[in-house]
């Protein structure tokens, strides 16, 4: 038996500053037993982690994975089994009970450490006692270690039971509130932080915690959202893990397989490229396989790589198809963004892996201006049948009403407005399919917000699938304009509510429409009666969207004449979409336009960094922390706003908590946008 001396005088609970803290009692017994210790870079992703705290029993119910505090020692027992010390080097902290026949009394400090050091060694000698076993057994299993805590014996022949970990303020930690058999879900509960108030976190699920574990990716927290009713695979057992977003793991614009196409613009005869970023380096390819194309590419870490798109690819005529879809497959996740420049009339967009895409889409798109609202399918798979309901403005070429067309993988199918009435309009048309599609909307050529404001660009943004949409959208203006940017809020089910709050410049005339329309202190309340109705304002400064129902938003900037003149006209309509709050990436990288007169014409670049409030502090933009005082507050919704100039070339953004960026500049008459990326 190893024989221990107390480390601390009696009643002494925390080491004098100037004295070397105390060698806890886990080293010791990790020193005699010969555990190496595990760096925190080294620890497996999945294991068995035994917690042992300073209190008795010290060894409390284990974690399949490592401990979030990378400060904490972890010492490797073998087999995939591993020791976390969260002692601290400190004495018991909890009053002791009796264990067996021995009474331990709470100033028995001695006593007391030399007990935990007895349940420590046999605890980890049953263990070794297992892996022995195991290597001679049949099946080579540890007897569900890792899945039950092993039954141990004390010397006077009591059973040492073990303690469930004692949660804190300052520790995250999921409850179970109770499970149904009967439909196969559980109502769970989360508890954060004391100091995170609007926190986003994905839940796990797995069935069997035998590694390697396959965990499940179930789904992501709205901000500040604490009760969860989730799937549950019952009658079989299951377990939960919560955790902060991780990019790399959840549905999201990060992914490896990529459809995409560029939709017919004002002039064809620009430079198309995608450009392409990785949090984590990637190689892979871009090709146009129904024109026998193919390009490589290798991008590093949190860089970006652009590759040229050949003209023929751009999606020309309306009710057509062709076979010009572009496919991107990489080794590891990576961000696509499709870029569009030719002087005074640029486009860009974000494009989806093929995992987010779906089958059900209400298109946002904008009216022309002498051109045309349009729309591009693109299919992901062979014999995809599209379904395509015009919305009631949207006079399609050929096409007055509902009709379908079959297409093959890599097939695109185009179609827009046929006249040139500014009140033609695709948006509000629903298009679904029976396999997952990319969508593609918006307008060849267009004046924003009127016919009348001086200039006009191509829009084009991918479209985000109706399941995709939400209840709250949030914003803030794009820098370098004076009179605010229009908003577009499309509507995917009948009579939803929507709230906008924000220093309103100019809402819709609602003289002749069927909605209803009230305003009253920088809020205005507005009900879309039809499902696929829109509505359009202009606000300046930060925004913030509500709604009863799933809507979808667009960010429009305005054509460079709506700043009433300035010279020297920097900047023109461009789009983005606003995905709902929260569902944003933690690393971003995004790459803004040069003015090289070829791949791009801007002389000004800005990044829009929208994060919770709670995670100011950890917000960085290539590696440095954002001083809070470019945040401003966005309404009531715990998210802050800023408005960053960059150089031109490639920024990261990260945070502690999901952040939304959105990347735009300004050239004569031109402008392009484009948003990071998105979690489904």
């Amino acid at each position: 038996m190893l024989v221990v001396t107390a480390f601390l005088a009696v009643g002494q609970t925390q080491p004098q500053s100037n004295q070397q803290q105390p060698e806890s009692f886990v080293a010791v017994v990790a020193d005699a037993q010969g555990l190496p210790s595990v760096p925190a870079d080294q620890r497996p992703s999945f294991g068995t982690y035994w917690k042992v705290r300073n209190s008795y029993p010290c060894v409390t119910a284990p974690l399949p994975f490592p401990p979030h505090d990378p400060s904490l020692v972890v010492y490797a027992v073998g087999g995939g089994q591993f020791l976390v010390d969260e002692t601290a080097g400190q004495l018991v902290s909890l009053l002791p009970s009796p264990s067996g026949q021995t009474a331990l009394s709470a100033a028995d400090y001695a006593s007391i450490l030399q007990e935990q050091v007895d349940e420590l060694q046999r605890f980890v000698a049953q263990i070794q006692a297992a892996q022995l076993n195991a290597q001679s057994s049949r099946n080579g299993q540890l007897s569900g270690l890792g899945l039950d805590s092993p039954p141990m014996s004390s010397e006077d022949g009591g059973d040492i039971t073990f303690d469930g970990p004692i949660a804190t303020m300052n520790d995250l930690w999921l409850q179970i509130l109770s499970i149904s058999v009967t439909n196969g879900t559980a109502n769970l509960v989360i508890h954060p932080p004391w100091n995170v108030t609007n926190g986003v976190y994905e839940l796990l699920y797995c069935t069997n915690l035998a590694p390697p574990i396959s965990w499940q990716w179930l789904l992501r927290t709205d901000p500040g959202q604490t009760n969860l009713t989730a799937p549950n695979a019952a009658p079989a057992q299951g377990f939960y893990r919560l955790g902060p977003p991780d990019d790399l793991v959840a549905t999201s614009s990060l992914g490896t397989n990529f459809w995409v196409a560029f939709p017919y613009m004002y002039d064809a005869a620009g430079q198309m490229s995608l450009y392409i970023s990785s949090p984590v380096g990637a190689t892979g390819s871009v090709t146009i396989p129904g024109l026998g194309i193919t390009n490589t590419f290798s991008v590093a870490a949190r860089t970006v790589t652009q590759v040229g798109i050949s003209n023929v690819a751009m999606t020309n005529g309306m009710d057509v198809t062709a076979s010009n879809a572009i496919h991107v497959t990489a080794s590891q996740p990576v961000s696509v963004y499709g870029v569009y420049y030719q002087a005074q009339t640029s486009g860009a967009f974000t494009g989806y892996p093929t995992p987010l895409l779906r089958t059900n889409y209400c298109i946002i798109a904008y009216q022309p201006s002498g051109l045309y609202s349009k729309f591009a399918i693109v299919a992901t798979a062979d014999n995809t049948t599209v379904s395509i309901t015009p919305s009631v403005t949207a006079n399609l070429f050929g096409e007055p009403g509902f009709y379908q067309v079959v297409l093959m993988q890599g097939q695109t199918y185009q179609n827009g407005t046929t006249g040139w009435d500014y009140w033609n309009d695709v948006t509000g048309t629903w298009i679904s399919s029976d396999k997952p599609i990319a969508v593609f909307a918006g307008a060849n050529g267009t004046r924003v917000p009127d016919t009348m404001t001086l200039a006009g660009n191509p829009l084009v943004q991918e479209q985000l699938p109706v399941d995709t949409w939400g209840t709250q959208a949030v914003a803030l203006s794009l820098a370098g304009r004076t009179n605010g940017d229009s908003y577009r809020i499309l509507a995917a089910y009948s009579n939803t509510v929507v709230t906008i709050s924000g220093r309103v410049v100019s809402p819709l005339d609602e003289s002749s429409t069927p909605w209803t329309v009230t305003t009253s202190n920088e809020v205005v309340v507005v009900v879309i009666t039809n499902a696929g109705q829109f509505y359009d304002i202009i606000v300046d400064g930060p925004v913030e969207f509500r709604a009863s129902q799933p809507i979808q938003v667009a960010q429009f900037a305005n054509g460079a004449a709506s700043d009433h003149g300035v010279e020297p006209f920097e900047g023109d309509p461009c789009e983005l979409l606003l995905p709902l709050t929260g569902h944003y990436l933690c690393t971003n990288v995004v790459y803004t336009l040069p003015n090289d007169g070829v791949t791009g014409g801007f002389d000004t670049n800005f990044l829009n960094i929208i994060v919770a409030q709670s995670a100011i502090g950890n917000t960085l933009l290539d590696s440095s922390i954002l001083a809070a005082s470019n945040f401003v507050v966005i309404g009531t919704s715990g998210y802050c706003g800023a408005q960053v100039p960059v150089t031109n070339g490639v920024h990261t953004v990260t945070s502690s908590q999901p952040v939304w960026v959105e990347a735009y500049g300004w050239g004569s008459w031109d402008a392009y946008g484009y948003f990071s990326g998105i979690v489904k």
